[in-house]
């Protein structure tokens, strides 16, 4: 018998086995079986540490944080560790400067006994040892020496400012009442300058609210929430006194990606994974929610009123703050800058908005600037969607290549100076319009760019080349410039139809509608409801047009359109709406309430006047408000229907989600408890509602909080005399008197008016038997603002009284032309014509 070996076996019996082939091993045979538990134990360990593990990776993700964990602020050198580019490109930037402790290297003016005369006061900036001193005019009008203790921006001008009220009860992390000096350095031209306040250019009294001792002036209201990180206002209404701290006094890594205890602890957690509840423990940015982003950026960059203080990024702009709508101040009808309105309320308008783009697209969100120079930084983006060359050549711009007319920026984001040195480009990417402005004398680039074309002496007061103080002085009534700018717009439009043809001049626009409104002409009403109901324009348009029915008599289309715009998709025009019903619901309120009062007369007229109005539909749409998604709808809901009578809210929900939203409402106005209007706004409430001790106590506190502010003292005034208490309420109205004098002759001043601050100057006069001066102010105020209802009956009864029947006639129809359905002004006419007929 001849044995085989298998390769890598033992020899076998084989019975003449042919060449290569093998036999099967034995069932029975031994010799390889621990090989095979081997190969079971390999595989059983195997599976032990994949399950093991798998579990400890499962456990690694699965544990994490707890939900009520919440980040705090930890300072951006702490960010530095992980993100040292990021933190570099930060350094030296706007943001990083924002605000610093004035010391040899922050300070950039000169404070070496260097001088600066305005208004016939001479400031001297000087040092005291390591301190900058100021030696100028004081809240008292002498001139006293100031500490200069925190410097404010660097760049292109630099601001500083002095501490005033601090006392022993003040914290080392605390700050009193900082005030912003008006001298101001301008680091382009290294030399002083005094910082006028916009249309103002006359000498400051020490009572003006805008001289830099006062409210206008004060950083704990009107700057610091935007130029430090983590910063609580911490004003006592009981004291009047500011306790103002911040995590980092300038504007740091987690002003604009929220606090980063959280991030930094899950970073060094050596963990496979980001929190599965917390991600990566701060704001994302990134997200394809953009808002995300922009609400970040514009908490700072918007012109708008906080309504709750403690904002953090990730979360909605809405729930916060209100942006200011389109005003006659603010902007130009066509929705181009006016005022320094901070970048957010012109970008919404604008179809680069609309289309998703964001603002890092643009501007490196660390240095702030923008991330390319030239054309580069729109064609980036526009040669991606466009055939390469159709906007950055001749045959789209028609100017030469190397000159200001080929930059894309230079047409449609045309600059504005403010604050005097500080020029800012308009965001709204508007296409130049010279049309509208030979309408409406709005601003167009071409225009701004060939005032050399102008035929006008260049030695005006407004300079030869000035264009918005050309723009300006047209407003005002200026003919030469008026006609000069009409020349120069007239001469671009014929340029423009020559270069595009005339089709630009049919585009959709909403500044023909807005100019008739400002200008109070009953035909702004169509024009007003079809742009609310325009879901093409920008939620801002739509908004600001829901808000301009305000200005007329609210017949049955604008109050239809002004309830559907309450279940509008934006929060803005939601709000707005909410607005121009609010007096509606306050005379349905104070008829509501009427119907409880004990005369049976009063009761019947309550009656008959609620009859005509149509509450129901107002009072149902409104109620679901109180529980709106957005803060801001809510409490601005609950400002207005707070003071209903109780019965008026019939179930336990509507009750809840008035009690909910009053609240926060009263949040909402801590928060600005150092401003008179907070106070007054829930005084207001307190009173409608019967609560009258409680509104005496809180427009009490409006006036100490802010002493030389009118409203609360008419108000509690009026209130006084309702409770018997004749003597203060006289004291008040003395004090009201002066003020508004006051207010009057420092607008006037100014070259401007204010109908209604002439309304209430003519009342006040009127009550202090001034008649002939009460009727010029309140004919003035009328003439203003002749579709203000107010202005035209208070003329009516003034004639009244002086039995100048006639003329009561005429006002008394004008406003029962706004508000027709009024039963006592219709009575009121027929007394009149009764009287003018016996006569």
């Amino acid at each position: 018998m001849a044995r085989i070996q298998r390769p890598g076996g033992p020899a076998l019996a084989s019975e003449a086995a042919p060449p290569g082939v093998y036999p099967a091993d034995p069932v029975e045979s031994s010799a390889p079986r621990w090989r095979g538990r081997i190969g079971l134990c390999v595989l059983a360990v195997t599976l032990l540490f994949v399950l093991f593990g798998g579990g400890l990776v499962l456990a690694d993700y699965w544990l994490c944080l707890p939900e009520s964990t919440r980040a705090t602020y930890v300072g951006s050198k702490s960010c530095a560790e992980c993100h040292q580019e990021e933190y570099d490109q930060w350094i030296g930037s706007h943001h990083e400067r924002a605000m610093d402790v004035a010391t040899e290297k922050t300070v950039l003016g000169d404070f070496h006994d260097a001088e600066l005369t305005h208004f016939g006061v001479t400031s001297r900036m000087f040092r005291d040892g390591d301190k900058f001193m100021i030696h100028t005019e004081g809240p008292d009008g002498e001139m006293a020496d100031f500490e200069v203790k925190y410097v404010f921006g660097y760049h292109p001008l630099q601001q500083y400012m002095v501490e005033f009220d601090r006392g022993p009860q003040h914290q080392d992390n605390e700050l009193a009442r900082l005030q912003v000096l008006r001298v101001s350095w301008d680091v382009e031209n290294e030399e002083w300058f005094y910082l006028l306040p916009p249309d103002v250019n006359t000498k400051m009294d020490a009572d003006d609210p805008l001289h830099w001792t006062r409210m206008g002036q004060n950083w704990n209201h009107m700057c610091a929430d935007c130029h430090s990180t983590n910063l609580y206002k911490n004003h006592d209404p009981g004291s009047n006194a500011y306790h103002t701290h911040y995590s980092e006094i300038s504007v740091g890594c987690e002003a604009c990606h929220g606090p980063g205890s959280v991030h930094n602890e899950l970073a060094q957690a050596n963990s496979l994974f980001w929190d599965r509840r917390h991600g990566y423990g701060l704001a994302d940015l990134k997200s394809a929610d953009g808002d995300i982003m922009m609400h970040a950026c514009f908490r700072c960059h918007s012109r708008r009123r906080i309504f709750n203080p403690h904002f953090q990024a990730g979360e909605d702009f809405y729930d916060y703050f209100a942006n200011e709508l389109l005003s006659p101040t603010t902007y130009h009808n066509d929705g181009q800058i006016l005022d320094e309105v901070y970048v957010h309320g012109s970008f919404i308008q604008s179809k680069m908005y609309a289309k998703g783009v964001r603002c890092t697209d643009c501007h490196n969100p660390h240095t702030a600037k923008v991330k390319y120079d030239g054309n580069k930084l729109c064609t980036s983006c526009h040669m991606d969607t466009h055939p390469a060359g159709k906007y950055d050549t001749a045959s789209h711009h028609y100017h030469k290549a190397d000159g200001t007319g080929a930059l894309c920026v230079e047409c449609h984001m045309p600059e504005s100076t403010y604050m005097m040195v500080d020029p800012r480009r308009d965001h709204s990417f508007k296409v130049p319009r010279p049309d509208l402005s030979l309408k409406y004398g709005t601003p167009n680039t071409c225009t701004r760019c060939h005032l050399d074309r102008a035929k006008i002496a260049a030695d005006r007061p407004h300079g030869p080349l000035d264009y918005q103080a050309w723009l300006l002085a047209a407003r005002n009534g200026d003919e030469e410039v008026r006609r000069a700018l009409r020349e120069i717009d007239q001469w671009s439009m014929d340029w423009m139809i020559e270069w595009y043809g005339d089709d630009w001049t049919t585009q959709p626009e909403h500044a023909s509608t807005l100019a008739a409104a400002w200008a109070d002409e009953p035909a702004a009403v169509r024009g007003l409801a079809d742009l609310a109901r325009d879901k093409q324009a920008p939620p801002m348009i739509r908004a600001t047009a829901v808000h301009e029915f305000g200005r007329f008599h609210l017949n049955d289309e604008l109050r239809q359109t002004t309830l559907r715009a309450l279940r509008d998709p934006s929060p803005q025009v939601r709000a707005a709406a909410i607005a121009t019903l609010e007096p509606m619901v306050r005379r349905i309120s104070a008829l509501l309430h009427a119907l409880q009062a004990p005369d049976p007369n009063v009761r019947a007229e309550a009656r008959r006047q609620l009859a005509v109005l149509p509450q129901n539909s107002v009072l149902r749409d409104l109620k679901p408000m109180l529980s709106d998604p957005s803060r801001l709808v809510r409490t601005d809901a609950a400002r207005i229907l707070a003071a209903l009578p109780a019965g008026e809210f019939s179930t336990d929900e509507e009750r809840e989600a008035l009690e909910n939203a009053f609240a926060e409402l009263v949040v909402s106005l801590e928060a600005n408890s150092d401003q008179s209007g907070a106070h007054t706004t829930l005084a207001s409430i307190y009173e409608q509602s019967g609560k009258w001790r409680k509104a005496v106590e809180c427009y009490r506190k409006a006036i100490y909080v802010q002493d030389d502010v009118v409203g609360p003292r008419t108000n509690l005034a009026a209130l006084l005399d309702q409770m018997g208490e004749h003597d203060e309420a006289t004291q008040l109205r003395r004090e009201e008197l002066k003020l508004l004098q006051r207010d009057v002759r420092l607008l006037k001043e100014s070259g401007q008016e204010n109908a209604g601050l002439l309304y209430r100057l003519g009342m006040s006069l009127y009550l202090h038997d001034r008649f002939d001066e009460a009727e010029r102010a309140l004919r003035r105020a009328h003439e203003l603002e002749p579709q203000t209802p107010d202005f035209a009956a208070a003329l009516a009864l003034f004639c009244e009284k002086f039995e100048r029947w006639d003329e009561a006639i005429t006002y008394c129809r004008k406003y029962l032309e706004l508000q027709p359905q009024d039963r006592q002004y219709q009575q009121l006419l027929k007394n009149l014509e009764r009287r003018a007929s016996e006569k």
